[in-house]
This record gives structure tokens, C-alpha cells and sequence, in this order.
């Protein structure tokens, strides 16, 4: 869709490190450089929003992941080099606006905003969900019924009037604040890969870690396997989009996913190690999960 690999070139594009769906049957996805840019349906990319400033030569600000506000504006979740989270508002044209810090993220690969059924931004950190209060704090959402206090929430997603979430060995879909449905997982997801979640339309899920494979949970339980990468070890990332309409992902090499989006009859992956965007024809070839 957009990129050309790591080493640059014409139509090279930032190290993608988040992706979601925009107006417009758009993408917008954020660079390593913490701003934003809107990819459209015509396959043109534009920067949508630069993202915040250092305050000094010697910090650094790690962009981690973005969602749409309610207003048009946003949302931009960085890590500073001590951990610290903070929230930033972006608009187009104007400085990047801090909202709030969230203290310390013990694991910033699991570091997640969503959007949720009502249009709120939430906050995935540290295993469970947050939403900006009016005073500009957050406040910890209550957990539903029937899920532990220990358990780790790794990925969330909207789906439909539903809030979906991954955990090590389930899938739940969250309404009006109770488990609507859970999917149990033959296997078990890594936490410490980080992990990004897409709803297939059919009441199951994508998934993919940061090893680069994806793979789809059924929403009978059944799961399947769509692509398995070389990973983020690798720097074998081919110039070619070797995805064809019918969806055999297997044969693209990923070096380190980030993002997933499905819109369509497509499913669009952020590459971050190979600096790209793709998209993987749906249906796609499963292998059965080992």
C-alpha cells in the first residue's frame, strides 16, 4: 500500500508504529516521529498532524499509539526515556497539546488507546482500561464480572457496540460494562511480544504479534494461522507487495507488525522494521494453529 522498506528511496515512509481507521474509508497511521499522517483511498499519503515537541535536546519522546477523539482531534499516547506516559491532542496546523500524564508503563509495547462503542478514547496500561476525567486525570474503569483482578489485558479494539479484548489465553467482548462473550484460545499469547487486535466482522478477531504473525480466533474457537514472519531479527524486508487479491499472506516477509486494520475485503498491516504499509486480500489462507 505505501513504502518501500527500511532503506529509504522514493515513496520511503516514516517506520510505521500504530494504525487505525479514519473518515473518508481513510487510514491514519503514526510515525516514529510522533506525528500523524492520513493515507486515502486513492493511495495518497499526507501528513495529517505533527506530533509534540521536545522540550530539550536530550529527551526522548517514543510515540507509541493514537486514536480518534469524538472531535476530530488525536489522541497520542509517548513514552519519555524515564517510562513516563503522557496524552497529547493533535490537531492539523497546530502544536501538539498535552492532556495528561499517566504515570509509568511497565510494559510499553501493551501500551494501547481505543475508541470505544460511545466515541470515548480509552487507555490500555499496565493490563486495564482508563478514560480521561473531566478534572483531566484518569479514572480506572470498573471490571466486569467474572474476570479477574490479576488478569492482563494485552490488546483491545472496538467492535461494533462492543469493546474487545485479548488476553494471554481469551478473547471477551465487554458490553455496558458486562462480558457479553468470551472466546477461550487453544494456545497462548506472548505478552511480553506486545500485541495488536482487529474485529473480522464475524465475531471473531486478527491478531498479530510484534514476531509478526497474524492469526485469526474464529468466533466458534476455531483459529487459524495467516502469516508467519521472519520477525523482527530479520532485515529481509523485499521491496515487492507479493499479497495477492486472493490473500495468501504467508508469502510476505514481515519484520515487525504494529498495526491492523480491516476494512473491506482487505486487511491493512503496519510494518514497522520494514517501514510500510500492506494489505493482505480477505479471505486469506489460513494453516491450522499448532
Amino acid at each position: 500500500m505505501l513504502g518501500v522498506g527500511p532503506n529509504g528511496g522514493k515513496g520511503a515512509i516514516q517506520s510505521p508504529v500504530d494504525l487505525i481507521e479514519a473518515p473518508g474509508n481513510a487510514l491514519f497511521y503514526l510515525g516514529e516521529s510522533g506525528a500523524v499522517f492520513r493515507l486515502g483511498p486513492d493511495g495518497h499519503a499526507t501528513r495529517y498532524a505533527t506530533g509534540p515537541v521536545r522540550e530539550s535536546a536530550d529527551e526522548v519522546l517514543t510515540p507509541l499509539s493514537i486514536a480518534l477523539a469524538p472531535d476530530g482531534s488525536i489522541l497520542l499516547a509517548a513514552i519519555s526515556e524515564a517510562d513516563l506516559l503522557t496524552i497529547y491532542r493533535l490537531t492539523p496546523g497546530n502544536p501538539a497539546e498535552r492532556l495528561t500524564t499517566a504515570g509509568k508503563a511497565k510494559s510499553p509495547n501493551n501500551v494501547h488507546l481505543v475508541t470505544d462503542s460511545a466515541g470515548e478514547v480509552l487507555l490500555l496500561k499496565d493490563g486495564w482500561l482508563s478514560k480521561t476525567s473531566g478534572s483531566g486525570g484518569l479514572e480506572s474503569l470498573p471490571r466486569p464480572t467474572g474476570l479477574p483482578g490479576s488478569a492482563e489485558v494485552l490488546a483491545a479494539a472496538k467492535d461494533g457496540q462492543d469493546l474487545l479484548l485479548a488476553l494471554t489465553d481469551e478473547l471477551l467482548w465487554i458490553r455496558d460494562g458486562h462480558i457479553a462473550r468470551r472466546v477461550r484460545l487453544r494456545g497462548t499469547i506472548n505478552a511480553a511480544d506486545g500485541v495488536t487486535l482487529a474485529p473480522d466482522g464475524q465475531g471473531g478477531a486478527y491478531y498479530a504479534n510484534r514476531s509478526s504473525h497474524i492469526s485469526r480466533f474464529h468466533a466458534n474457537g476455531g483459529q487459524g494461522i495467516l502469516v508467519t514472519g521472519r520477525g523482527i531479527a530479520s532485515t529481509a524486508c523485499s521491496d515487492g507487495i507479493v499479497s495477492g487479491p486472493t490473500g495468501d499472506g504467508r508469502i510476505q516477509e514481515f519484520g515487525e507488525i504494529t498495526g491492523l486494520v480491516r476494512r473491506g475485503d482487505q486487511l491493512a498491516v503496519a510494518d514497522k522494521a520494514c517501514s510500510r504499509l500492506l494489505a493482505i486480500g480477505l479471505p486469506a489462507k489460513e494453516s491450522p494453529w499448532k
